[in-house]
């Protein structure tokens, strides 16, 4: 951790330097002190933290409490991917209109997609790698539909 923080420490006196010769740095300073920029920076970092864990987690899960062999535990997230992908694109059609209140409709996508996975655990002895990668499709365009919007916006030229 404390190298990690030399190295971002590191990497702001580079872009400073950069930017002072007048080239181009990779990130532009001043977005650091736009607030929206700082709550999408944030949002993201913490859907990210969330998500590696779960991941883990789901994949620690299925190799060694269910047996599930190491590449077929891992296509069980392909469809999660997939419908991430295709949330996230409708995402960004439906904020034009919606604004961030595309964040709050993609909850009740979420929430009953992890209630699912979690009777799917208790309730079925050996939940199959099959009824794992439906449950996670559904929870995949939750995360699709909300993620679109935790990046801060692109200027358009």
């Amino acid at each position: 951790m404390a190298a990690g923080v030399g190295i971002v420490a590191a990497f702001l006196r580079l872009e400073r330097a950069v930017a002072r010769r007048g080239g181009m740095p990779l990130v532009d300073l001043s977005l650091l002190s736009d607030a929206a920029f700082m709550r999408g920076l944030i949002a993201a970092f913490f859907f990210f933290f969330a998500n590696l864990s779960f991941y883990l987690v789901m994949t620690m899960y299925m190799q060694k409490g269910l047996q599930i062999p190491p590449l077929q535990a891992g296509l069980v997230f392909l469809s999660l991917a997939l419908t991430f992908v295709i949330a996230s694109r409708h995402g960004g059609a439906r904020a034009k209109y919606r604004g961030t209140l595309v964040l709050i409709e993609a909850v009740p996508c979420r929430w009953p997609a992890l209630a699912a996975l979690v009777m799917a655990i208790e309730w079925i002895d050996t939940p199959s790698a099959m009824v794992l990668a439906l449950v996670l499709t559904i929870f995949g365009y939750g995360q699709g539909s909300s993620w679109r919007h935790c990046r801060a916006p692109r200027s358009r030229p």
